[in-house]
């Protein structure tokens, strides 16, 4: 079972290739594909070149072994990830599927970071024993749970030795763990999102230059200053016409004329101070003078020295080439980035960027850093070149790092 990952258009799969199916399996290929089931990735078939795969879509989903490399599982993570689990168990018995085609591998688990929602793999070409699997997976939770938490540090134990006895069922040891019926959404985590999309808002709007203010404040009095000018040159006019006083009516329209000139006057002067405050010339002073390299006729000895090959040490750092030039000094690896902070080690505030968006991590033996792409919505780009859902790729001093509407670059 080897799985690969390619993006359609504008979705993110995870793809394995058909096998033989028995009858049997057949069948549960055929429930999968023609059903959208609770708590299993949706799925689709494609064939191409003589070739048949299933396309599983997983954009904008991050695997539990991801979102957790770093971070130790809470009590709060624990029951959702089960809950979520039992879920799709129950989802799956409405449309006959064996719990033996799923895998309960956290590699292949996914969650959606928005809303915690756990979407499992059902994989229709190999059976597993599923209490097998969830032994496994319940030992992997047990590694990876915050012992500091004692509420995780019971509910963890609690799981991994009633799973163990011989006879029991996942379902039988759900039902005495969470006797209740699973919550929906807490009201404090959507308040959550909200907090963030105003946070968003207030980002987007802080891009218009001061100098647009300036303008829009300026313009107006000159817009309200004409029109009275004119109405008065107007005014001279019709008294004139009317025969109403012909020196009065002559002067409030030379009054209006030239007022109304004196506003296009000063509207050009203002636009051109604008434009030079717009482009201003930094003048850089030396603290100290510049030395002369003095000439010499020839080398006293003709070998070339050999520059050092560590000269430019990096940084490991990302700048934002933003206006506030945000610095993220990549401190330990591996280093995620995204918006939601209890995944990421620097949270960024930007739609456009996924809620775990990418990861550096650190060779140990070369100390070279590369950067992943973690099946993010809007992409990881390298140097301009969009990269592929988990593709790796090395990035140097200089390099430009997209994420989303976000350009870094790296040091």
């Amino acid at each position: 079972m080897q799985a690969q990952y390619k993006r359609d258009y504008e979705k993110s799969n995870m793809v394995f290739r058909q096998e033989f199916l028995s009858g049997n399996a057949l069948f549960q290929q055929q429930m999968l594909l023609e059903n959208t089931i609770d708590g299993l990735l949706p799925c689709t078939l494609h064939s191409f070149n003589g070739e048949t795969e299933l396309f599983y879509d997983i954009t904008g989903k991050q695997t539990i072994s991801c979102l957790y490399e770093k971070r130790l599982l809470k009590a709060a993570d624990l029951t959702y990830i089960l809950k979520g689990v039992y879920d799709a168990l129950c989802s799956m018995q409405a449309f006959l599927l064996q719990e033996e085609f799923l895998i309960l591998d956290p590699e292949y688990m996914y969650v959606e970071p928005i809303n915690n929602n756990v979407l499992l793999c059902f994989y229709p070409f190999e059976e597993h024993p599923f209490m097998e699997q969830v032994i496994g997976f319940a030992e992997y939770l047990l590694e990876h749970t915050d012992h500091e938490d004692q509420e995780a540090v019971v509910l963890v134990y609690q799981f991994y030795r009633m799973i163990r006895q011989k006879g029991t069922s996942f379902a039988g040891v759900m039902a005495q763990l969470f006797p209740e019926k699973p919550a929906l959404i807490e009201h404090e985590e959507q308040e959550e999102c909200k907090q963030t999309i105003m946070e968003d808002e207030i980002f987007l709007q802080e891009d218009e230059p001061e100098e647009m203010i300036e303008q829009k404040r300026y313009t107006i009095p000159y817009v309200l200053a004409g029109i009275c000018m004119a109405g008065a040159a107007g005014y001279g006019i019709y008294c004139y016409m009317q025969g109403k006083g012909v020196l009065a009516a002559i002067s409030l329209f030379l009054i209006g004329f030239i007022g109304l000139w004196l506003v296009l006057i000063f509207s050009r002067i203002s636009k051109a101070k604008q434009q030079t405050m717009q482009s201003p010339i930094e003048v850089v002073e030396l603290d100290e003078p510049v030395e002369e390299i003095e000439q010499t006729d020839a080398l006293e000895d003709d070998k070339t020295i050999l520059l050092s090959e560590n000269v430019y040490e990096e940084k490991r750092r990302l700048v934002c080439q933003d206006r506030k030039k945000t610095v993220i000094p990549l401190q330990s690896f591996p280093f995620v980035i995204g918006t939601k902070a209890e995944h990421v080690d620097f949270p960024v505030t930007d739609r456009s960027v996924s809620h775990v968006h990418a990861r550096f991590l650190l060779d140990e033996e070369t100390k070279i850093v590369s950067v992943q792409d973690l099946n993010s919505t809007n992409g990881t780009f390298y140097n301009g070149i969009r990269l592929d859902a988990g593709e790796m790729q090395e990035i140097f001093a200089g390099d430009e790092i997209r994420m989303g509407k976000r350009v870094f670059v790296y040091e």
